[in-house]
């Protein structure tokens, strides 16, 4: 529980309703990418990941705790999946971090 918790405050700044490139939705890939996805923070004050394309998707084992997670901080689900996602200062989250949508 004390995981989940801490988890739920990383990505309490973190859902996104979705990262517009280009006119297109720019969200996770089929496979987790080489470059770890960074938090950022956007010309609005939004705390935002850098490359969201480079997440995979959300392992099954995962699924519904990512859920929980993304829901804990206002989002809707997770649709991906970074297994060394970096905070602002560049340091890895333990365990990961998830890409959040709101539905």
């Amino acid at each position: 529980m004390k995981t989940m918790q801490w988890m739920g405050m990383l990505v309490a700044g973190m859902v996104l309703s979705g990262c517009l490139y280009s006119g297109a939705l720019v969200g996770p890939g089929d496979v987790e990418g080489t470059t770890p996805p960074r938090l950022t923070i956007n010309s609005n004050k939004e705390h935002v990941w850098d490359n969201p394309g480079n997440f995979g998707p959300v392992p099954a084992h995962k699924k519904a705790e990512a859920d929980q997670i993304c829901r804990s901080a206002g989002g809707s689900r997770a649709t991906g999946y970074h297994s060394k996602a970096m905070d602002e200062k560049g340091v890895p989250y333990p365990g990961g971090g998830y890409y959040c949508v709101k539905d």
